[in-house]
């Protein structure tokens, strides 16, 4: 088998990122038991939580699915596909399990019988359904972990603590041997990290509202004395208005006009 598989620590843990069996007949030489247990220890990474994502997959030379236990994080649903003794193909499908979608450790097993399937998560049993028999597998095929459903070219990380199929499906179990690791033990905290770079200037807002009109101010002070206006117009000749207003008599009449001359040039 090969593909990349990184040892997380002490502990037998490994991230999977891509894992394939060039054959099923060297990963399994004497094929699968009509009976059979698959246990797995394990925890989803990220956005792995949300897809539909094939964690144990057997396919054909042809690339037929024949055998496969299937995360689908879209249902929140467990499902087991397998191949019928008339070949076709049968999914036993235990939904809502939204309590094994999430980035904790998790154990799954599947007790796979002649006629049904159970299904324990974290050491509880969460159903049984009863299946047709199922047929046999082709051992001249492929073996697949943690590939994508719709294409199973492209692999899903997860990482693995443990997987195993056991042929003896009465043997005795106890919790031990499923529990799942929920935590891992954590160091000292550790000091502030340096601040970070200033952001970007935000966008403007928009304009606010008009406020309300203030009280009136108090009286000014008194303003400087203005300049000097324009000089005015020279005024009219009074002996041109007089003119105007009262036209000269003839020589004649001028001793008559005396009194009223003098007046004039009294006012």
């Amino acid at each position: 088998m090969h593909g990349n598989i990184t040892n997380l620590s002490k502990a037998n843990m490994y991230k999977i990122s891509d894992y394939l069996a060039p054959c099923f007949r060297s990963a399994y030489p004497l094929g699968l038991p009509e009976e059979f247990e698959f246990v797995t220890v394990l925890r989803m990474n990220g956005s792995t939580v949300t897809k539909n994502w094939n964690f144990w997959l057997m396919q054909d030379l042809n690339g037929e699915e024949q055998l496969a236990v299937r995360l689908n994080g879209e249902s929140l649903s467990l499902e087991f596909t397998f191949t019928t003794l008339n070949k076709t193909r049968e999914t036993a499908v235990f939904p809502f399990l939204p309590f094994l979608f999430n980035s904790q450790w998790h154990s799954i097993l599947l007790k796979v019988n002649k006629h049904s399937v159970t299904l324990f998560v974290d050491c509880i049993m969460v159903d049984s359904q009863n299946t047709p028999q199922r047929g046999i597998v082709n051992l001249d095929g492929y073996t697949l972990i943690g590939k994508l459903k719709d294409n199973p070219v492209l692999a899903v990380p997860f990482e693995l603590q443990s997987m195993h199929i056991h042929c003896d499906v009465g043997r005795p179990r106890t919790c031990n041997d499923l529990s799942a690791r929920t935590s891992r033990a954590s160091g000292p905290v550790g000091p502030p990290g340096p601040a970070g770079v200033p952001g970007i200037d935000g966008v403007a807002g928009e304009r606010g509202d008009d406020g309300e009109d203030g009280p009136a101010g108090p009286d000014g002070d008194a303003g400087k004395l203005g300049s000097a206006g324009l000089p005015g117009e020279p005024g009219a000749d009074v002996s041109i208005l007089f003119q105007i207003i009262h036209p000269l008599p003839s020589i004649s009449c001028l001793s008559s006009l005396a009194p009223f001359l003098s007046s004039l040039m009294i006012v």
